[in-house]
């Protein structure tokens, strides 16, 4: 029969699954990554890459919340490498993205604030990795998580269910809609022609 689990790499009953899923999330990843800029050079924008990749991503992410949900362990397995491929090019281009907006600075204001944006960058995500190990311990705290006992209770085995399926596709509903109003080439392409 299906191998069914309640928490998705908590406590599938094999703790080779949790080895398998992120293998076959760092695969995807890296395909993901060398086809990134093929992608954008064939595409020439960027922008239209990642809104197009992010919609796949929300889509994606919807289906392995459905199967997270019911404990389907081999499909959330593999689902967990499509969640990897469609999320990876932001990473693969995410440094462009801030060239781009540190060129618009420029193109605007005559000076040059690359050292400052990357900077900025940095300090975002040292920060919102330290919100969201905080956040985490929070809602296992809130949920009773209890790292000695053999099984968590329903709440906890909801909480982590949703922590790990939920979350990140709320999360990448939201970066979605903001990319989507981020159109910073465009507005440099125009800057430079009226240069």
């Amino acid at each position: 029969g299906v191998q069914t689990c309640a928490l998705p790499i908590y406590n599938c009953e094999n703790a080779g699954l949790f080895g398998k899923m992120i293998s076959v999330f760092s695969v995807a990843n890296v395909i993901g990554l060398i086809a990134a800029p093929m992608l954008v050079k064939k595409l020439k924008n960027i922008r239209i890459l990642n809104v197009g990749c992010f919609i796949l991503n929300v889509i994606v992410r919807a289906i392995y919340l459905i199967f997270v949900m019911q404990g389907n362990a081999p499909v959330v397995v593999w689902m967990y490498g499509l969640v990897s491929l469609t999320c990876c090019t932001l990473g693969g281009t995410f440094n462009a993205l801030v060239s781009e907006a540190s060129e618009y600075t420029y193109l605007k204001t005559g000076k040059r604030m690359d050292g400052s944006m990357y900077s900025c960058t940095s300090f975002g995500m040292k920060v919102g990795n330290g919100l969201g190990s905080a956040i985490s311990g929070w809602l296992l705290a809130a949920s009773h998580y209890d790292a000695t006992a053999a099984v968590q209770s329903a709440s906890c085995t909801k909480m982590l269910s949703f922590m790990f399926a939920g979350i990140p596709l709320i999360i990448t509903v939201i970066i979605l809609i903001l990319y989507y109003k981020l159109d910073v080439e465009k507005v440099n392409r125009k800057l430079r022609s009226e240069n």
